[in-house]
C-alpha cells in the first residue's frame, strides 16, 4: 500500500469518527494540547540562546 492510499484510509477513518461526541471532544483536547505544548525535540530560538549542543561545558 502506497503512502497516498494509507493517508486516504486514515482520512476516511477520521471522517467516520468526527461525528461521535466523545471522539470529537478528545480530538479537540489533543489538538489544543499539541498546539500549546512545545516540542522538546525541536530547538527554538529561546532554547538556542540558552543551550547549544556544541557549547563546551565548564569543568570538562
Amino acid at each position: 500500500m502506497d503512502n497516498t492510499a494509507q493517508i486516504q484510509k486514515l482520512q476516511d477513518k477520521l471522517s467516520g469518527l468526527e461525528g461521535k461526541p466523545h471522539v470529537s471532544e478528545v480530538m479537540k483536547e489533543l489538538i489544543e494540547f499539541t498546539q500549546q505544548t512545545e516540542d522538546p525535540l525541536l530547538i527554538t530560538d529561546k532554547k538556542a540562546k540558552n543551550q547549544s549542543p556544541y557549547k563546551k561545558k565548564k569543568g570538562i
